[in-house]
């Protein structure tokens, strides 16, 4: 499907080391016909349980918090027959840890609680949760979620410095998004078969956001930038991705007169057709709106491209900034627009500076970030806690 698989990508990789691996997750799109109960499937030898939960960005956030309970509580009840070893809860949303919790303690085994996103310090600070009362629940619940967990993982360092704050005597391991560079590589043939099927020219400079369309997401910066680039013939603007900001931004683009003349839109695509579309992008954005909390994030989009060997462009501050201008794998750009244009056009203007920039991406995709090896650092933490508990 469309979205992050790295829940996906490390446990298939834990199947093929002869463990066994039960996943339960929701049918947010309504794959399978049972409409109320659970559907059990095989995955890449991952014995996979799915709760039909309706789910999309562009749900309301009231709706989404009912998708949240809904999966929380069914699980609860579902999983009473499971005896494993250990637990990996995955968040977000917050709510998962419940869950997670309940089955580590029926079974008395630890719980490995991984942070995807600091919640709920991402919803407050975006004034989602303003009632006080609903934030210090939350506080309290990511609080009881740390307290229960065994060891937990944090999806970058610093989220594991704000976690650190609260909950110094845990084990917290820092494992970031991955990308499986055998998936993703650069390839000149699909590269040629998505540009000519969406009429892309092959001498073109390709600049793709591939991802969710929500508030965070500030996916209306990449048009107003490429609003500024509407007369170079030679770049194009690709946004693939779907979200509760989609119509927002789609209609921007036709009102600046991007839309269908120097960018492009596809709504979501499976993740099999990804390597097609990073293959053919030169340049892969990720970015989100001026909020410090978010430049904590691990963007999965980030790591797609840099294991497709596209050069990286982010609009933040945060441990990705300083990653990608130490390995000289990309460009940062800033709030201001016209600093941004200029410093992107100067790397347009400059093929060995860009072609540097996509070797060198590719370099530190396989280096650091192979999911291989995360997985293997996962493992790690699995074992570690069932050796502590």
């Amino acid at each position: 499907m469309s979205g992050s698989t790295r829940s996906y990508e490390v446990a298939r990789r834990l199947a093929s080391l002869g463990h066994s691996v039960i996943m339960l997750t929701s049918d947010r799109d309504g794959l399978f016909a049972n409409e109320t109960g659970w559907t059990i499937t095989n995955e890449a030898e991952i014995e996979v349980h799915w709760l039909n939960v309706p789910y999309s960005n562009k749900m309301s956030y009231f709706k989404r918090s009912v998708a949240f309970l809904k999966f929380m509580f069914f699980s609860i009840h579902y999983s009473k027959n499971f005896k494993p070893d250990v637990v990996l809860a995955s968040s977000t949303p917050l709510t998962i840890a419940i869950p997670g919790v309940r089955i580590s303690k029926r079974n008395n085994v630890p719980l490995v609680f991984e942070v995807r996103d600091l919640w709920p310090e991402i919803p407050i600070a975006l004034k989602v949760i303003q009632n006080p009362a609903l934030i210090y629940l939350s506080r309290k619940l990511a609080d009881w979620a740390y307290k229960n967990a065994e060891s937990v993982i944090a999806l970058s360092p610093q989220m594991k410095e704000g976690i650190f704050k609260r909950n110094a005597d845990k084990f917290i391991k820092t494992i970031p998004n991955g990308s499986d560079v055998e998936v993703f590589f650069p390839d000149q043939i699909k590269s040629k078969v998505f540009r000519q099927d969406y009429k892309i020219p092959n001498d073109s400079i390709l600049i793709t956001y591939a991802g969710a369309f929500g508030l965070v997401n500030g996916v209306s910066y990449i048009v107003k930038l490429a609003e500024k680039f509407k007369e170079n013939k030679r770049v194009f603007f690709l946004l693939l991705g779907n979200g509760s900001e989609c119509e927002k931004v789609l209609n921007l683009a036709d009102e600046l007169g991007c839309l269908n003349h120097n960018l492009l839109w596809i709504d979501s695509l499976p993740k099999e057709k990804m390597p097609y579309v990073l293959s053919a992008t030169d340049i892969s954005l990720s970015t989100v709106i001026p909020v410090r909390a978010l430049e904590a994030n691990s963007a999965n989009k980030v790591f797609d491209g840099m294991a497709s060997g596209c050069c990286i462009a982010i609009n933040h501050k945060g441990w990705l900034k300083d990653l990608i201008e130490k390995n000289e794998a990309g460009l940062c750009l800033s709030q201001d627009l016209n600093k941004s244009y200029a410093k992107l056009n100067a790397y347009i203007q400059n093929p060995l500076k860009l072609t540097l920039a996509k070797e060198k991406s590719r370099k530190l995709a396989i280096k650091e970030f192979n999911y291989n090896k995360l997985a293997n650092d996962v493992l790690m933490v699995l074992e570690r806690s069932i050796k502590d508990k």
